[in-house]
């Protein structure tokens, strides 16, 4: 990318992503711009996990099994009496038991282990993480796959820990076995098609819903203004569903957020905006019409971050308003915000 975007901003953009504003004071991220994308979810998972260690880990109640002298939870009598265990004075019981040996821990463990032997990763970091994974010494190891984070159940009031592992599965995510080194190597985190094209989409959508007041915010199905003899349900059309609507009594608001390696696609040594946006933008308003009322006038928005250039222009295609906007992601933080409000007007 030609534009670096600050460590704290991306920062930022995560917690509004994932829904996790507290965090963004309860951890503390130095503002150094240089660093990369490993470094950065190496540093936000470090100064996480030290914050929740001054906490105390977390603790589960876990089924244990154990043949004990003090009778206490379910008793296998059927086992205990065949290994001759009540003449002994004992029984196999079964109980729930308050540890910190449970599955989000695991998780933290298991990530830690993973950026501990990550290809690139700076050798001061490697050592923070190394004394870090000391202190879960007494926690299970497991091997992690997508269905380890599928299994994940947290309280709602169990926010940092949501946060926590969020970054873990985006670590997972984006760390690669290189088999011939046994060492992880981080991917591109800012392909087109990585993370942080998901992580910009749902930060324009939470910012939006939760800072400012006068529009209703929502992704929304819009349905396909269409009939077929052969294909009634429409199946076979694609599904419409929108990054961010906005709605107020006096307008509607269609925002699409595009995220590139470049602002513009380039054709025959001239720069464009990428077509496929432009059609996909065109046709949510094209099928709002029928709902009637300020949908019948809907606007639109294309909402690139600023790669290489910063581009702001309005097109009347019709009866229909399309705007094409950046966002300046490498200013100070407040300079963002203040650039979002702004293109609500």
């Amino acid at each position: 990318m030609a534009t670096t975007i600050p460590v704290k901003n991306i920062y930022h953009m995560l917690c509004y992503a994932w829904d996790v504003l507290e965090q963004a004071e309860t951890i503390e991220i130095d503002s150094a711009d240089n660093d990369r994308p490993l470094e950065l979810l190496t540093k936000v998972l470090l100064s996480g996990v030290n914050h929740l260690l001054k906490q105390g880990l977390g603790r589960e109640y876990i089924e244990t099994e154990e043949i004990v002298a003090n009778l206490r939870g379910q008793i296998d009598f059927v086992y205990s009496e065949r290994r001759f265990l009540t003449r002994q004075g004992r029984a196999l019981c079964r109980f729930d038991e308050l540890s910190n040996d449970f599955l989000s821990n695991q998780i933290i463990k298991a990530s830690l282990q993973r950026l501990f032997h990550a290809k690139d990763l700076d050798k001061e970091l490697r050592h923070q993480v190394g004394i870090l994974l000391q202190k879960f010494h007494d926690i299970e190891t497991i091997r992690l796959n997508r269905q380890v984070f599928k299994r994940m159940q947290l309280h709602r009031n169990n926010r940092v820990y949501r946060f926590l592992l969020n970054i873990c599965e985006l670590i997972y995510g984006e760390c690669l076995l290189d088999e011939s080194e046994g060492k992880y190597k981080f991917r591109d985190f800012y392909r087109d098609d990585g993370p942080m094209a998901r992580v910009y989409e749902k930060f324009i959508f939470n910012f939006y819903k939760k800072m400012q007041f006068e529009y209703q915010v929502s992704s929304e199905r819009i349905h396909w203004n269409a009939s077929s003899e052969n294909d009634p349900e429409l199946a076979l059309l694609p599904s419409m569903l929108t990054d961010v609507s906005l709605r107020s009594e006096q307008r509607t608001l269609i925002i699409d957020a595009k995220y590139y390696q470049k602002t513009l696609s380039t054709f025959h040594g001239k720069s464009r905006i990428h077509s496929a946006n432009l059609y996909q933008i065109n046709a949510y308003l094209d099928n709002l019409e029928v709902n009637g009322g300020n949908d019948a006038r809907a606007q639109g928005m294309l909402l690139y971050p600023v790669i290489d250039q910063t581009v702001s222009a309005c097109y009347e295609i019709g009866a229909k308003t399309i705007r094409i906007e950046t966002l300046d992601l490498a200013q100070d933080w407040d300079g963002v915000e203040r650039e979002l409000m702004g293109l609500l007007f």
